[in-house]
């Protein structure tokens, strides 16, 4: 009888495509708050007011992108801006202040679920939205007759942000991303309400096909 030898043959691991790609951004922020100066204005005893609706930024950004639940993905944003503003008041006796000069530092911490229509060769193209964690952190120096007074005020609450951001591949793991965002709170008078534009680089991180990835 004629001997059978099995002949095994090793065959390379199929590569798994459930790990998770974890991209990290950072960005430069240019955001249009469209009710702040109708909020710094509409105060008690205010004569006249000045603020500046548009306010630079920076913001940073990481998202989770499981193959598993792709072209679905989640991402944690945060940005943070400061505007400045000025008050004229109208006393009523000498005892009142009769102006204020102040800034309000903006953070806002953006938890998005995103959705990826469009992801070609080196292009992406994305939708998101989600809840925002607004914090504000105002400080005012109130102008007396013979004096001055430094008083700070925070406030913070939860707002609802929508948007789209394009990615555009210009290394294996490296892309440049421009971005537009959406935040209020539903409120007619809001000044946190307002329209983020954001550009910046994103950098991926962990196993897997970069060029699959973009």
């Amino acid at each position: 009888m004629r001997a059978q030898t099995a002949r095994q043959v090793s065959l390379p691991a199929p590569v798994s495509n459930s790990e998770d790609l974890v991209t990290l951004g950072a960005s430069f922020d240019y955001a249009w708050f469209s009710d702040f100066s109708n909020r710094v204005a509409d105060q008690p005893g205010i004569q006249s007011s000045s603020a500046e609706d548009f306010a630079p930024g920076i913001g940073a950004s990481m998202e989770f992108n499981p193959a598993r639940l792709r072209p679905l993905f989640a991402r944690i944003g945060a940005n943070f801006g400061i505007q400045k503003f000025e008050q004229v008041y109208a006393p009523i006796s000498p005892l009142d202040p009769t102006g204020a000069t102040g800034k309000v530092k903006g953070f806002f911490a953006d938890l998005q679920i995103g959705l990826r229509p469009y992801r070609g060769r080196t292009t992406r193209f994305e939708l998101l939205t989600g809840g925002t964690w607004a914090h504000d952190d105002a400080e005012f120096e109130f102008t007396y007759a013979d004096t001055t007074q430094t008083v700070s005020r925070k406030a913070n609450g939860w707002k609802w942000n929508a948007g789209a951001s394009i990615s555009k591949a210009i290394g294996a793991r490296t892309a440049l991303r421009l971005g537009l965002t959406y935040i209020t709170s539903f409120k007619k008078q809001d000044a946190d309400q307002n329209l983020r534009l954001s550009t910046g680089f994103v950098f991926g991180l962990g196993p897997g096909d970069p060029f699959e990835y973009w």
